[in-house]
């Protein structure tokens, strides 16, 4: 029973891998996105400060998205 489970973990694994892959943005600016709010931005780092609630420190660069919003709707839209 236990093999199943770990056999169609790895599966399930694997494929989201490969769709991960698949859908691969490149993030050198937000120009794959329809009009992005202020609140997004680029990072080459990203850090949670624990000492603060919701607080990120990120370093300039390229590579990860981050939204530092305390808005609770979606305000990013991703145009292929």
């Amino acid at each position: 029973m236990n093999i199943s489970k770990t056999g169609f973990t790895a599966i399930f694994w694997f494929c989201g891998t490969l769709l991960a892959f698949g859908q691969r943005i490149d993030l050198k600016d937000l120009s794959a996105f329809k009009n992005p709010s202020n609140s997004w931005s680029l990072a080459q780092n990203v850090v949670a400060d624990l000492n603060t609630e919701n607080v990120l420190k990120t370093t300039k660069g390229e590579g990860i998205l981050v939204n530092q919003s305390t808005a609770k709707k979606p305000d990013l839209i991703y145009t292929p």
